[in-house]
């Protein structure tokens, strides 16, 4: 994984705290390498219920909302061990951003132009530092929609290039806005000069105008549990 040990730590005791273990994108796999990740994640989660599912399917994302809500079968577990300050650690190396923009694209070219925008910066980002954790962007234009997400060890090769941009090309030209929404290994304000460098810069040179609506960021702070569960 493309974490330094302290960030490993905490997602394991996030899965190890989780009732639930549900493993997604199981589309991407056979039913050979599907059972055999479920097979690892019973093994080192004994104690979890684990599931899979494909969440493109809306039938299998209904059964895993039902399961939440109803708790049904769901096992007991025991309180965790936690070393807070190698938990502080992780959360420290880690940076949060939340932005929103509004934009005007009066012409295809723009929309275009915009789309190689947010590839420059995801390639910015992962030259730096491999993205570890997620980076998304939610694009809104006359009604219209686009979704664009990056997990962890996402290979950016020519066929994500090539997604991106069929994505974007479906975006109505005229006025919207774009959510960036990330969780990244790093420093808010390296990863904020990155955002600034190529959505402000670059876009004024294309003549894509943007404007900061709203602007969130965050280095979590040293965790200070007021009550343990013993």
């Amino acid at each position: 994984m493309p974490f330094n040990d302290d960030v490993t730590y905490i997602f394991e005791k996030q899965i190890e705290e989780a009732g639930i273990l549900m493993i997604n994108k199981i589309d991407l796999l056979d039913k050979k390498r599907v059972e055999g990740v479920v097979e690892l994640a019973n093994e080192r989660y004994p104690q979890t219920l684990i599931e899979v599912q494909n969440s493109l399917d809306v039938k299998q994302v209904k059964q895993w909302v039902d399961l939440i809500e109803k708790k049904r079968d769901l096992p007991t577990l025991s309180p965790l061990e936690i070393d807070y300050e190698r938990y502080a650690r992780g959360e420290q190396s880690m940076a949060w951003i939340d932005k929103h923009y509004s934009f005007e694209l009066d012409t295809a070219t723009k929309r275009d132009a915009l789309a190689e925008i947010i590839l420059q910066l995801i390639q910015s980002i992962n030259s730096v530092q491999p993205i570890a954790g997620h980076l998304k962007f939610h694009l809104q234009s006359n009604g219209k929609s686009v979704k664009i997400s990056i997990p962890t060890m996402q290979v950016l090769d020519t066929a994500f290039q090539s997604k991106v941009q069929k994505e974007m090309a479906t975006l109505p030209t005229g006025n919207g806005d774009m959510w960036v929404n990330a969780l990244l290994v790093g420093t808010v304000e390296k990863l904020e000069n990155q955002i600034i460098e190529n959505l402000f810069t670059i876009a004024s040179q294309s003549l894509i105008k943007m404007k900061e609506i709203e602007s969130y960021t965050r280095t979590p702070g040293y965790p200070k549990p007021t009550y343990r569960l013993s």
